[in-house]
């Protein structure tokens, strides 16, 4: 089992949104920006795609050990 945290921070602008993504692995986080909600949940949808597809693969590497 692997149990990490994500934040997102929301920054509401006069051009649109912007989310600011960390996590609590270290490193720094990526900004993911928009005009509208619908915009940036798009984009922000393939990061949390990679983060979920790192959580099976460690997984996978926990399993063969």
């Amino acid at each position: 089992m692997m149990e990490f945290n994500l934040n997102i921070n929301v920054i509401k602008k006069e051009d649109g949104i912007s989310l600011w993504v960390s996590d609590d692995f270290g490193g720094s986080g990526i900004e993911v920006e928009g005009d509208t909600a619908e915009k940036v949940a798009e984009n922000l949808m393939p990061y949390l795609i990679d983060y979920f597809s790192g959580y099976e693969d460690e997984e996978d590497e926990e399993e063969d050990d």
